[in-house]
């Protein structure tokens, strides 16, 4: 809980994605009691009603939460502090959903599988650097604060996982380009080798806002595992 850093009224701040049965939930109430929580099963978000009754529960998807909004009525306008542990086979999803939200976000905790959080900050030119890495580092700078064995989980999973801290600055850079777009991009740019990449981008990706991603990805790291 130390990695939140929230200094919000009681919390109110404070957005916990996927709480499941409230394992975490409880801690998080202890210190933050205007917290907000999102979760999707409905049985849930009915036994958290029940087993803490002052928690402000959310039934919702949250690769639907309009951010903006929930900022405005939590934040004053301001930013959100989340923390979640992800589900792994929806990790990259959430975590798209998260960058997209970053003007309303300050800082995320997330714990995901430990192979995704070296994509997320790995570097260029290693094998692990891909879409993940340049999407989250181009509007956040992630960390990966400590690694979380399987045995801490029940069930517990196959694989190590890690915490993963992403800290957004409150004035987002634009870049002047259409972010979708960039998106597409990135993903035609990483799924084909070095020597295929202008080739693709002759092909799929004829506009201005293909330039401005070719400096993004940056000259010479085109290569390693594209996968």
């Amino acid at each position: 809980m130390s990695q939140v850093e929230d200094t919000s009224e009681r919390g109110t701040c404070v957005v916990e994605v996927g709480p499941g049965k409230g394992a975490l939930t409880a801690l998080l109430m202890s210190q933050y009691p205007a917290m907000t929580a999102i979760e999707i099963d409905q049985r849930s978000v009915a036994y958290l009603g029940q087993e803490i009754p002052d928690l402000d529960i959310r039934h919702q998807d949250v690769l639907t939460v309009d951010w903006h909004e929930l900022a405005a009525e939590k934040a004053a306008g301001g930013q959100l502090n989340v923390i979640g542990n992800l589900p792994y086979y929806i990790v990259s999803q959430i975590l798209f959903s998260i960058l997209d939200a970053a003007p309303n976000v300050k800082r995320a905790v997330l714990t995901m599988q430990l192979e995704v959080a070296q994509r997320v900050v790995a570097t260029p030119k290693g094998k692990t650097y891909g879409i993940l890495s340049v999407a989250t580092q181009l509007y956040g700078t992630p960390s990966i604060a400590f690694k979380i064995p399987p045995s801490v989980f029940q069930p517990q999973p196959d694989v190590d996982s890690a915490l993963v801290v992403i800290d957004f600055p409150e004035d987002r850079p634009t870049f002047g380009i259409n972010e979708c777009h960039l998106r597409t991009v990135l993903r035609a740019a990483f799924q084909v080798c070095a020597p295929s990449f202008a080739c693709r981008m002759e092909r799929g990706c004829r506009s201005v806002f293909a330039a401005s991603a070719c400096v993004v990805v940056c000259p010479g790291t085109l290569d390693g595992d594209w996968e």
